[in-house]
């Protein structure tokens, strides 16, 4: 949703010419939820990446809302995708298509991220960002 279409736009390009299938969802209201056609474009994927720029607090996975709400229209499903979250752009920080994942080959196989927990897209010099006693390095 919003602005973080277009870094993830040319990220997912970059990732393609290295030959990782990618491809991006983009959600174009929140309510009501597009449930059946998220079901319908995700359902074949393996792994999904849900970016938000908010954090919803006291959420059993500490995610995003778009995050709960992608993961909930999927768990019906039999072979259901892995739904990771990625939280970025806080406090007015653009999301930048380094961020999102520039040449980042761990971050496109999603090798060692849980999807019990958010991630964040924001790293900052000299210390980590910390929400709520959650902390994201």
């Amino acid at each position: 949703m919003g602005t973080v279409s277009k870094p993830v736009k040319v990220a997912i390009k970059k990732l393609r010419e290295q030959g990782i299938k990618a491809g991006m969802l983009r959600i174009r209201w929140f309510r009501p939820f597009p449930t059946q056609e998220v079901v319908k474009y995700l359902s074949g994927a393996r792994v999904v990446c849900v970016i938000d720029r908010d954090y919803s607090l006291g959420s059993p996975y500490r995610g995003g809302v778009v995050y709960h709400e992608v993961r909930s229209s999927l768990y019906d499903l039999d072979a259901r995708p892995k739904v990771l979250s990625f939280i970025g752009g806080l406090g007015g920080r653009e999301i930048t298509i380094q961020a999102v994942g520039e040449g980042d080959q761990d971050r496109s196989r999603t090798e060692g991220y849980s999807s019990h927990q958010a991630h964040t897209l924001d790293k900052r010099e000299g210390g980590s960002l910390v929400i709520m006693g959650v902390n994201f390095t």
